[in-house]
Order: structure tokens, then C-alpha cells, then sequence
């Protein structure tokens, strides 16, 4: 994909590269010019080198549009997905993407959106949580982050691939347990949010709050009077689906002494 774009060293800028020295039609290089295009700064060598970052970025928007226009194709390989997982990391010194590039997180979150999109088609679900879940390489982590300062639609990504990799007990508890993680689905279920959002966030709920200890921090972040507040709101209350959330989620938390009070 050398075709795609170039990055000139000294203006830092990225070209396309037909435009800097095509073939057939000479334009700006060939036509005698010795500045940036874009910057209009003198350029002192004519040596361009591929833009590595942008290329792969494009490489996972467009794998990620084919992905959505052929929702019904045939299950990703685990090639496929081993190569989405791989993406979803960060490094120690870019904890909580304080340090990291704006280039890479959007690799992150496109990665994300990926695997979120192709889930359903994964066949080996309890590998596939693992492979997430695996201590060290802080994928959980950033899924959970992303969550967390993502846009609505990156927000739905996430609670639909976090509700599918909650398989048993202890990665319920692994999930349910990261800082913040809860207090922000509870935002996510206000009567003003996006009603896919709250929908998203209602399963996600429901499928972590079996053990005992998540709903017992569920009963402490209020999440009771959130859906009260959604039972009785008129916005929320019209949807069948929403009412079925809520009124799911109630009963698992009237399973504790806690929950009835």
C-alpha cells in the first residue's frame, strides 16, 4: 500500500502520493516545485517515506466497513481475531492513555469496534474471554477506559463486548470490579441517554450480577433508583425491551436482604 501516502521528514506532512509524483500527469514535484503542498515550506530533499501509521489506519477502517457490510458472512478466522485482539493492548507507560498517541488510539478503538462487530460469529467464547482477560497485557483495562471516555457508539461497543466475554463467576467478578466501571454504567442508564446506550448498559448489568458481590456494589451506586426512575419515566418506560431489562435486573438484586430494603 506504498501507493496510499507518504510523510516528507522535514514538514512532516502526509501526501498522497499520485499527487507528489504520478505517473502519467506531472503535478507539484515534477512541475519544478520545491515546497509543501500542504505547508508551504521549502522543502530541502525531495525524500519521502511511507506513512506506516496512516496506511494501517486506513487498513482498519476499511476492514472494519467491509466487516459491517457483510454481517452475514462466515465466521471470522482466529487469525482474524487473534490479529483485533493484539490491537486492544497498551504498553505500561501509556496507563489510562495519558501517554498515548492519538494515531495508536485510534487503532484501539477501531480494533474495538471490530471485535465488538464480529462477536457474535465467535464460536469459542470461553478462549475468546481469556484472550481478553489475560493478566499483563491490560486489554481490560482498556476496553473499561474506553468505556468510560468513549462516544455513545464506542460506549455500546464496549458493553456489548464486555457483556460477552462475562462467562463465569470470576470474570464476572474480574469485570464488575474495575474502578469506575460501575458508577459509569449507572450514569448510562439515565432517562436522558441515548435509549441504545441504556439498553446496552441494562444487559450488561444483568449479565454481571450474579455473584453476590456485584450486587451488593450495584444496591451501593444507587442502581436501584436508576431503574426505578426508567420503570417510571415516560421516555424509557414505552419500551418493552427496557422494561424487561429493568425489571430483570430488580429481581436479581431483590435476591439479597440488601436489595428488598
Amino acid at each position: 500500500m506504498s501507493h496510499l501516502s507518504r510523510r516528507h521528514e522535514i514538514s512532516g506532512k502526509s501526501l498522497h502520493r499520485r499527487y507528489l509524483r504520478p505517473r502519467q500527469h506531472p503535478r507539484w514535484l515534477d512541475g519544478g516545485n520545491n515546497t509543501c503542498p500542504a505547508a508551504m515550506q521549502i522543502l530541502h530533499n525531495k525524500d519521502f517515506t511511507p506513512n506506516r501509521t496512516l496506511q494501517r489506519l486506513i487498513e482498519i477502517w476499511s476492514d472494519s466497513v467491509h466487516r459491517r457490510a457483510c454481517a452475514e458472512s462466515a465466521a471470522p478466522t482466529r487469525n482474524e481475531i487473534a490479529d483485533a485482539i493484539d490491537r486492544v493492548k497498551i504498553e505500561k507507560e501509556e496507563r489510562f492513555f495519558k501517554t498515548i498517541s492519538a494515531a495508536k488510539l485510534l487503532v484501539v478503538q477501531e480494533a474495538v469496534k471490530i471485535l465488538s462487530s464480529i462477536r457474535t460469529k465467535i464460536s469459542d467464547r470461553r478462549r475468546f474471554s481469556n484472550l481478553i482477560l489475560k493478566p499483563g497485557r491490560k486489554r481490560l483495562t482498556v476496553i473499561v477506559s474506553l468505556f468510560q471516555t468513549g462516544n455513545v457508539e464506542l460506549k455500546i461497543d464496549c458493553a456489548g463486548l464486555l457483556e460477552f466475554i462475562t462467562v463465569d463467576g470470576e470474570s464476572k467478578l474480574l469485570i464488575a470490579e474495575r474502578d469506575g466501571l460501575v458508577t459509569e454504567l449507572t450514569k448510562s442508564m439515565n432517562g436522558d441517554s441515548d435509549p441504545r446506550l441504556i439498553e446496552a448498559s441494562l444487559s450488561f448489568l444483568i449479565a454481571i450480577s450474579s455473584p453476590k458481590r456485584v450486587k451488593l456494589d450495584l444496591i451501593r451506586e444507587k442502581v436501584i433508583t436508576n431503574l426505578t426512575k426508567l420503570l417510571t419515566d415516560d421516555a424509557t418506560a414505552s419500551s418493552v425491551s427496557v422494561t424487561e431489562k429493568c425489571l430483570k435486573l430488580l429481581e436479581s438484586l431483590a435476591s439479597t436482604k440488601e436489595g428488598r430494603l
